[in-house]
């Protein structure tokens, strides 16, 4: 059918407008008495039902509801105030039938409701296939709507399948028809209908799909569109997927920008049946010829598209309001019975309000203080922040794999990839086969590669080359790949040869970032822990642009020794162990290899209080203290924290053993004690899991919203946070006050706050590639990261940078804050301790030679020692040789001295000579064997009570031991700022499910331990 016959068919169907509302005000009058009729047919029952929702039904005004259709949703922060108003991804655009290819009307009325003219509103004849099929399969999925229902649907109701909404929705489209001609509701039904990727109406689905206006689609295109209706979700033409996650097979139309952020647009081939569906039935109706259907059926589908960029360039959102988006889609899925595509839409362009838990002035000033980064850094006294490997300009890894290409060694001046001449061939075919580490051969993905502006490093992401699957072939042999010549013929500008016979790949043929992403990147959440309320996000470092990637709430990394308080010593404090428990941090073994180390020269630290070992976070302490709390106990708080999603393991970031591919899981000693999780956890899930134990021990699920409203104020979602026990408040307490003195004297020092109570912990991955610190005052939890965004590029220094970030900003956030202290609860007691037993102290714990081992220490009451330190003990010595003296040793010679005896004894000879800090003050084993029989010098001074010699050596054996002392205190833990997780011995093989790897790509197989375990911090 021509464009003119159809032209001249819209004019008649206008020309019938008077004569169908006089037919539809009898018509309406004729199905109110078919439903009083049903009033007695049903004894009154379903006839009542109707006539109350048709009495409940809403008022309508049509006209003035059509030019209402796409009201943005706005997002509040906690006092109410307007902070944004949503806009859509791309901006729906109203045009009239005139201003569309007639394909589309034709189309769509084909496939969606081919009695469109005649009808009244409402299809008789559908109704009644519809009840007869939904009566044979005892369901309401069969529907019967016509356009005009589903454009009352659209304006004025929900999209649950109810009775009650059928019978409004049919009422009100009769209404509808009494209003509007046939060309208004169509028009206003292909201008309001969700065709995916956020595209609504046929104008923005041509742009989005076609790159086109809705008036130059062919019938295919046309044909297309219209079979996306039956499940936007489903039949989208393509599905946006990140590079990393398109498969081999995949047909590939081009790439997506959106919010600035690039993804690969793969063909939905499942749309072909639904399109030659409706050209068949086109055909059988007289719409269009048979030559017509010929044309469209045989055309390739997958090359009509052409991605439009689903981008708006006056969007300026920031971390946290983008988040909110997300979590708001998802409630309404979860908690209101949306499907994803009705909550997109609803989120878009159906006017909610959204009320959130944002401090506006909070999140304005740490924005601003992320916007000073780098001062702010060199103030702490650090202007390289980074450790780069360089290499031919080139970043390389710890194993010489180039991780980012200098820009000159990848493009050329005009963007173009550079491939070397010995990288490629061109066979006598004309097929063009390269073989380069510049591209995958799997798959066409470009490397990344960096640049530098005053100094500072900036990263620039790179997408694939956008050539058909079809057209290119994968060598795996080689690690080649061909590009066929049909297609190089076709596309002749994909590349040039120069002089140097240097292959130059076009710039055109693939994404590139040209603004790069600034490094190191950081990120940080801030949390009323009371309340659970989330109140300022910042997901990383912008120099300018969108900001997309939230590592704030979407990247998990690796803790460190930030997950000790979480996966270990809150477990010990619940489960029987006090701050005064000791264990000897001496060599542990794994199947006989040396594994983990502490950081400083590899040093053990002998018999070491929880207290102290959390202070400045010894690895061999952790590991054991974790292998005696147990890793099913350890991996039970961790689900209490919100760390392990029990209930929906998707959602979370930890791998169970059931969950493990290759057997590589996070149920093990490196991942539970030292944090070298496969995954890794975000900044939001740390700070929300330290949040329980800031507050009193009750975990608080974190909230950005509180309510979503739809547009007349009516509530969708009362938000409300989970929650759930931890731990009591007196174990919350008493880890709280561990976690201060990190804080006051260990790792933590630079996130001190004058006045303020402050608890917190740091944490630091192997090869510096991750700091972290997370901790808490009386009025607000946060947690910080830093980093780079590829693993490969390493900090310059450790968790000293995130606990300086954070005491800096945390400083600003309290200035104006009154002084404050952390609440202790009534069921603690005190008592003097020995910190080499963890009993009750005596006067041998006073004496010992390194000074007094008495502590005052905290205690859930019930938990207090009872009995009295029997580590300490008194031996006399023979000062000439420093064994235990016999009968023989003259007294001259003899001294009492107190020592520590362990309750394990313990041998350097036994572990490769090795001897913990203490093991000098420990009790001598050996009897001296150079006095075996007395004198006459012997007896004569035993008689007279020595010579002022043997005096003189005494007196200077004193002064040595206290000068050993001193050296030992000397520089101790207090500056240990970053303490590391040293590399476990090669291939080892722990037993099953104890150790796993760090990294997932290159851990062995269980049951060896990982070969890069992550640093301590």
């Amino acid at each position: 059918m021509s464009n003119e016959n159809r032209k001249n068919k819209v004019k008649n169907n206008k020309k019938a407008k008077t004569d169908k509302k006089k037919k539809n005000f009898t018509v309406l009058k004729v199905f109110l008495i078919i439903l009083l009729v049903g009033v007695f047919i049903g004894a009154g029952t379903i006839g009542g039902m109707v006539y109350g929702v048709i009495k409940d039904s809403p008022d309508i005004n049509p006209y003035h509801d059509i030019q209402a259709l796409s009201e943005n949703s706005k997002i509040y922060d906690q006092n109410g105030t307007l902070i944004e108003e949503i806009l859509t991804e791309e901006k729906r655009t109203m045009v009239n039938l005139s201003e569309m290819s007639p394909d589309l009307p034709d189309a769509f009325v084909t496939i969606e409701d081919e009695r469109f003219r005649e009808h009244f509103g409402i299809d008789l004849k559908g109704i009644g296939r519809a009840i007869v099929v939904d009566i044979k399969t005892r369901s309401l999925e069969e529907g019967a709507s016509t356009i005009t229902q589903q454009l009352v649907r659209n304006l004025y109701l929900s999209k649950e399948k109810a009775f009650t909404r059928k019978i409004s929705e049919a009422y009100l489209a009769i209404k509808m028809e009494k209003e509007l001609s046939k060309d208004d509701i169509l028009e206003a039904y292909l201008n309001t209908v969700y065709l995916g990727q956020g595209a609504y109406g046929v104008q923005a689905a041509s742009q989005t799909y076609f790159s086109k206006d809705a008036k130059d689609l062919t019938l295919a295109e046309a044909t297309l569109l219209a079979g996306i209706t039956q499940s936007p979700t489903n039949n989208q033409l393509y599905k946006k997927l990140d590079p990393e996650n398109v498969e081999d097979d995949a047909q590939v139309v081009g790439t997506v920008e959106v919010l600035g952020k690039s993804y690969v647009a793969v063909f939905n081939d499942g749309v072909i049946s639904r399109q030659q569906k409706i050209l068949s039935k086109m055909k059988e109706n007289g719409t269009i010829t048979e030559s017509e259907y010929n044309e469209a059926i045989n055309q390739d589908v997958a090359s009509l598209i052409n991605p439009g960029q689903m981008k708006n360039e006056n969007i300026s959102t920031s971390y946290f309001t983008d988040y909110v988006k997300d979590v708001v889609t998802n409630d309404l899925v979860e908690k209101a019975g949306y499907t994803k595509a009705e909550a997109e839409e609803a989120l878009y362009t159906k006017g909610l309000k959204i009320h959130t838990t944002i401090d506006i002035n909070m999140q304005k000033k740490v924005e601003n203080m992320y916007a000073s980064f780098e001062d702010i850094m060199a103030n702490g006294g650090w202007r390289d922040l980074i450790d780069t490997n360089i290499q031919n300009g080139n970043i390389v890894d710890n194993n010489g794999k180039i991780a980012y290409y200098a820009k000159e060694n990848l493009l050329d001046n005009e963007g173009n990839i550079i491939i070397p001449k010995d990288s490629y061939s061109i066979d006598e075919n004309g097929n063009l086969t390269i073989k380069s580490s510049k591209i995958h051969y799997s798959n066409l993905n470009v490397a990344d590669y960096y640049t530098s502006k005053n100094g500072t490093l900036y990263t620039h992401p790179t997408w694939s080359l956008s050539i058909p699957e079809e057209n290119w072939t994968a060598n795996s042999d080689d690690k080649s790949f061909t590009i066929n010549s049909d297609y190089l013929e076709e596309n002749k500008d994909l590349y040039k040869i120069n002089d140097n016979n240097t292959l130059l790949i076009s710039t055109d043929a693939f994404y590139n970032d040209e603004d790069g992403v600034i490094q190191p990147q950081s990120a940080i959440t801030i949390m009323d822990h009371h309340t659970g309320f989330v109140k300022a996000i910042v997901g990383g470092r912008d120099s300018k642009g969108q900001r997309i990637f939230n590592r704030a709430t979407d990247a998990a990394r690796q803790p460190g020794s930030a997950i000790k308080p979480l996966g270990v010593y809150t477990p010990a404090l619940d489960n029987g162990f006090t701050a005064a428990s000791v264990i000897d941090d001496v060599p542990h073994y794994v199947n006989g290899k040396l594994w983990p180390k502490n950081f400083v020269s590899g040093a053990f630290y002998g018999l070491t209080p929880l207290r102290k070992a959390v202070e400045h976070s010894y690895n061999v302490s952790a590991v054991k203290f974790l292998e005696k709390v147990g890793i099913n106990t350890s991996m039970d708080y961790l689900a209490k924290f919100g760390i392990i999603n029990t209930e929906n393991p998707s959602k979370d970031t930890f791998v169970t053993a059931k969950e493990a591919t290759n057997g590589i899981s996070d149920e093990n000693l490196s991942a539970l004690a030292l944090g070298g999780m496969t995954k890794g956890i975000t900044p939001l899930t740390m700070t929300a899991a330290y949040s329980a134990i800031a507050n009193d021990g009750i975990y608080t699920e974190p909230l950005v919203y509180t309510k979503i409203e739809n547009n007349r104020g009516e509530v969708i979602i009362d938000n409300k946070a989970k929650q759930n026990t931890v731990v009591n408040p007196q174990v919350a307490y008493l880890m709280t006050d561990i976690l201060k003195t990190v804080v006051n004297s260990g790792s933590g020092t630079r996130a001190r706050i004058s006045g303020m109570d402050v608890a917190g912990k740091t944490g630091t991955t192997t090869d510096q590639a991750d700091a972290w610190f997370i901790g808490y005052t009386p009025y607000y939890t946060a947690g910080v990261w830093m980093g780079n965004d590829s693993p490969a590029i390493e900090l310059s220094n450790g968790s000293a940078f995130s606990s300086h970030i954070w005491g800096y900003i945390m400083k600003e956030l309290h200035k104006d804050l009154d002084n404050a202290r952390f609440n202790r609860p009534e069921g603690l007691v005190t008592r003097e301790v020995c910190m080499d037993s963890g009993k009750l102290a005596t006067e041998a714990c006073r004496h010992d030679p390194r000074g007094s081992r008495v502590h005052t220490e905290l205690f859930v009451n019930g938990t207090q020692p009872t009995e009295k330190c029997d580590v300490h003990v008194e031996a006399k010595i023979d000062t000439s040789t420093g064994k235990l003296a016999t009968e023989y040793c003259p007294d001259n010679v003899v001294e009492t001295r107190v020592f520590i005896k362990r309750p394990i004894p313990y041998n350097p000879a036994d572990n490769h000579g090795i001897k913990p800090r203490d093991y000098e003050y420990q009790l001598p084993t050996e009897k001296c064997d150079k006095h075996n029989k007395k004198t006459l010098k012997d007896y004569l001074d035993d008689l007279l009570g020595g010579d002022d010699k043997d005096k003189d050596d005494k007196k200077d054996k004193k002064d040595e031991d206290k000068k050993g002392e001193d050296k030992d205190n000397e520089g101790s833990e207090e500056d240990n700022d970053d303490i590391d997780i040293p590399e476990e011995p090669k291939d080892p093989t722990p037993p099953p499910p104890e150790e796993e790897g760090e990294d997932p790509h290159e851990k062995p197989k269980e049951p060896e331990e990982p070969k890069n375990p992550p640093k301590d911090q």
